[in-house]
Order: structure tokens, then sequence, then C-alpha cells
């Protein structure tokens, strides 16, 4: 497995402003409600830092978000540790292609507005049922308006489904389930993130009442799973189609 390098370079980034803030690490664990363990292993790179966290902390610190990330692409002893067939993509070729799962269409039209608010180029597509949203990923070649989604933005309480069940159903099925899925909740109770973890989403995306705030998270999330991660189509100036597999089920 080759080594991430983003979290070592985000947590120096941690560690310089605290120092500069002159903070110790139980003073921000305690702002941050972590412990100084957690937050030492946030700072070394040992424990890869959500969204969440990154926007906590930009508030704690008072900072912009892109603070963390500023100065990656131009340092020369973290990209020496990183190969991606010999070099790392310098810019993403194309919108990110980005699928939303959600019931209620007036939700779904808030986060399209919020999307549309960033600065990110987006290809967006959304889907209403888990159901719908797993036949679509299985019959890629029947659907001709969207291609092979670069992300996954799930929300949880689906009605008369269970968002846990078609979180489970897209990573068990080894086509697409590379895809990251990003969970959407109005709220976070621990047991219900703990279990999303266990069933491997990449993070998750509260849905605050202020709607500025929710463009903030969307925008952050953008920003993140666009320029910062490193995704397998973000070099190709092409959308790449869903593979149906052999039976096309």
């Amino acid at each position: 497995m080759k080594q991430n390098i983003i979290d070592p370079y985000v947590g120096r980034r941690i560690r310089d402003y605290r120092k500069k803030l002159g903070w110790t690490l139980s003073e921000l664990g305690e702002k941050l409600e972590t412990s100084p363990q957690q937050m030492q292993k946030y700072e070394q790179g040992r424990s890869r830092i959500s969204v969440d966290i990154l926007y906590k902390l930009s508030l704690i610190m008072a900072i912009k978000y892109e603070y963390f990330f500023e100065g990656f692409e131009k340092n020369g002893e973290f990209l020496a540790k990183f190969d991606v067939n010999g070099k790392m993509p310098e810019e993403r070729k194309r919108p990110i292609d980005v699928l939303l799962i959600e019931n209620n269409p007036e939700e779904a039209l808030t986060t399209r507005q919020a999307i549309e608010k960033s600065p990110v180029a987006v290809n967006f597509h959304v889907l209403h049922t888990g159901k719908q949203a797993i036949h679509f990923l299985k019959n890629g070649q029947h659907v001709s308006t969207f291609p092979r989604p670069e992300i996954i933005i799930l929300e949880l309480n689906i009605p008369k489904e269970d968002g846990h069940l078609t979180l489970r159903e897209i990573k068990r099925d080894r086509r697409f389930s590379d895809i990251p899925v990003i969970i959407l909740a109005n709220c976070v109770e621990r047991d219900t993130m703990v279990k999303a973890y266990q069933n491997n989403a990449a993070g998750f995306i509260r849905k605050p009442l202020n709607f500025d705030e929710y463009c903030d998270h969307i925008n952050l999330t953008l920003q993140y799973w666009s320029r910062v991660v490193t995704l397998p189509q973000m070099d190709s100036a092409e959308p790449i189609p869903l593979d149906p597999g052999p039976t096309g089920e």
C-alpha cells in the first residue's frame, strides 16, 4: 500500500498553526472535544482527518480551511514519496461526477443549490431511492445521461429504506465498491456514525438548518474530493462509463 502523504502534511500544518497560537495539544483537543492523544495522531498524520474535523478546526483556529493544504503541490519532501504511474496529476481535467441519493425533492434541490454556489465544477445527478441507485450502478450500459460517479452522497434516512443497507449493497459489489460514499444526515448519533464507518462510509456531512453553513459544508467536501484527494478518474478528459458486468444486472 502506498503511503498517504496528505494526512502528514495537513497534520504538520495544524501543528505549526497551533504552536503559532501558543496552544498545547490538550488545549486544542479540548476545543475540538477530543483527547490530546487523538490530537497528536492527527498532527502526526497517523489518523485520517475528516472534512468535518477540518471544518471545525478552521472555525476554532479562525483560519480559512484552504490553509491546511497551502503549499502542498509545491512541497518536494512530500511529493517525492508519491507515485501515480510515475507522476501525480497536476490538476483535474474535467468536472467531478457526483451522485446524490436523496428521497426528498426539496432537500435534493437545496443540495443542488449548495453545489451550484461552490466554485468546484460538478457533474451532478440525483436518484431518489436506494433501489434506484443500485439499479443504476449495476446497469450502467442502459444509462446514457450520467457516467460512473466519482463520489456518492447518500441521505441516510431514506423513508421505507435503510440507508445502511444501501451503503452495504454498494460496498459489497466489486464493480463500484471503490466509489467513496459520503453520508448526509440531519443529525449524527455516535452509534449511527460508527455503524456507517464500519460499513465503509467515507465520511459524514451534517445538514445544518442554516443554508449558508450547509453551503460551506458542501463546498469543503467538494474541494476535498476534487482537489485534495486523488481519484482514479481525475486525470481522465472524458467521463468513464459504468461497468454493467457480464450479466448487466
